[in-house]
């Protein structure tokens, strides 16, 4: 009989699957009843041509609320600290600007210095402050930990932990004594460009989309991250060999996001690394663990003492974004220990979140890849015989805008079997590969002004010219008018030049690239 927890966590998939929910009864009838079957291969027909997606219309702003505008107008520990010489710390120095985002451990915004200034060892001026709302069980100390831990790698590729996170006194801050010794808030580094999921939403308002280039170097900065949270290193490209390395840090445990999605993706403005595109970083590791993949060494993984703790993972994670290591209905039947994808957690299971953030990237869609209709494709991927199902639109034929070599290597990241996706080594190699060949074919870079946020609006409520003043580079402070599409009077010709850098289809001679 399935306990309580089972029968919650098998219908919430079974939802999340497209199946129906299991009563009591057919729950005590059909859990782990028989061994699991594989069903018959459904492969969809050659994938069309969609149009590119609409601009969406634009939302009306959301009002902050009171606890929101309560957490901006509060004082940070840390900030008021005048032992902290990297934020040159004091009463009063540091003020809260904007709420960045909210989630369902809490709150994070933008702390600004505003103090006097400071001596050449103050290193920041802005900060991101994570707070944890609600009672003490959704304390930051896992996130504080494997934030603090990835920090030390000092990779460009994770968002950085500034400092330690410190417990709280919960009579000095009016707590819960539950809060005891908790950690309540983190300090984290500030990237001003926002993240992933802001980032498509401001391409679908420009109407077009990414270059190629833009692309691969977003899943480089990915496949970097996740390598680091592997090896606790990036990997190594040698001269004179033309292959990655692996460099493992001594005593380093792997590490297992479970939220990968292009809301935790934060992007720095670093241009002397990254000149043409943001650096991207992993972030918000609240739900992340270290990867007890070894625990299904040998015959550990008949063990039900250890399929108990693989089990606390399996609801880890994001409506849209689960794992088939956890949606798999493979964990229903009798068999489950020797599934190929249950609970196999491990390094596979950050790729999938890779593939999850590229597939939006390359469809310039809101939606995650749809968990119901796994399919095998009927032609290759990157010239090879698919090795199994995967999830999503099949996106070759999806757009006229990316190549196979793109496209194709997308698709594998999204594999149903673990084993299936593929390695670090591979992933480098070949994103390397890719952004060489697609520079070849379009040399031309997005306009940096399109990686940026979009300014407030003027004081008369109307929005700014898109358009940039050639004598300064500076944007436009102008009236944008909609017959010029949202440009003023003066700036309206660079509307059509800025049509003109809209990437075209281009025809791809490389036969790998365009392999059936």
């Amino acid at each position: 009989m399935a306990s309580l927890s089972n029968q919650r966590v098998a219908n919430e998939f079974r939802e999340y699957r497209g199946q129906p929910k299991w009563s009591d009864q057919e729950l005590e009838a059909h859990w782990r009843a028989r061994d699991y079957q594989q069903p018959a291969p459904y492969q969809p027909a050659e994938p069309g041509l969609n149009p590119w997606p609409a601009p969406p219309p634009p939302k009306a702003a959301v009002a902050l609320t009171q606890q929101q505008k309560d957490f901006l107008a509060s004082t940070i520990p840390d900030l008021e600290d005048a032992g902290n010489t990297a934020f040159a710390g004091g009463p009063g120095y540091w003020t809260g600007k904007k709420l960045l985002g909210t989630g369902g451990f809490g709150m994070v915004a933008l702390w600004q210095y505003e103090g006097p200034a400071g001596d050449q060892s103050q290193k920041y001026h802005q900060v991101a402050v994570k707070e944890a709302t609600g009672d003490a069980a959704g304390h930051l100390e896992n996130d504080d930990m494997i934030h603090w831990e990835l920090t030390k790698t000092k990779s460009q590729h994770v968002n950085h932990c500034l400092i330690l996170g410190r417990t709280v006194d919960p009579q000095a801050e009016n707590l819960h004594p539950d809060w005891e010794g908790k950690v309540k808030r983190l300090i984290l580094e500030y990237c001003p460009l926002g993240d992933v999921r802001q980032l498509i939403k401001r391409f679908q308002n420009l109407g077009r989309p990414f270059k190629e280039t833009t692309l691969w170097k977003i899943f480089e900065c990915l496949v970097d991250g996740i390598s680091v949270m592997e090896t606790g290193n990036e990997l190594s490209y040698p001269s004179p060999t033309n292959e990655f390395l692996r460099r493992g840090r001594q005593n380093w445990d792997p590490i297992i996001h479970f939220d990968m999605k292009p809301g935790n993706i934060f992007m720095s403005d670093d241009r002397f690394s990254h000149f043409t595109t943001p650096v991207c970083k992993i972030g918000d590791f609240g739900l992340a663990e270290f990867d007890w993949h070894f625990l299904l060494d040998g015959d550990a993984q008949y063990n039900d003492q250890v399929w108990l703790q693989i089990l606390l993972f399996r609801d880890n994670g994001s409506p849209g974004y689960f794992v088939p290591e956890q949606f798999t209905e493979e964990w229903e039947f009798r068999d489950y220990k020797n599934s190929n994808i249950a609970g196999k957690y491990s390094y596979a299971t950050n790729v999938w979140g890779i593939g999850c953030i590229m597939y939006q990237l390359v469809l310039l869609t809101d939606n995650s890849p749809d968990p119901k209709v796994p399919f095998t494709p009927s032609w290759n991927l990157n010239g090879n015989i698919p090795k199994g199902r995967t999830f999503g639109l099949p996106l070759h034929g999806q757009s006229r805008y990316y190549s196979r070599q793109l496209t194709d290597l997308v698709q594998e990241c999204l594999y149903e079997v673990p084993q299936h996706r593929p390695g670090l080594e591979d992933l480098k190699t070949r994103v390397r590969s890719g952004f060489l060949d697609a520079l070849h074919v379009d040399p031309v870079p997005d306009l940096w002004k399109d990686f940026e946020p979009q300014p407030p609006g003027r004081a008369d409520g109307r929005p700014y010219c898109r358009g940039v003043v050639k004598k300064t580079g500076k944007s436009c402070e102008n009236a944008g008018l909609d017959e010029h599409g949202g440009y003023c009077g003066l700036h309206k010709k660079q509307r059509s030049q800025q049509a003109q850098q809209t990437p075209q289809p281009q025809v791809r001679r490389n036969p790998v690239r365009n392999a059936r």
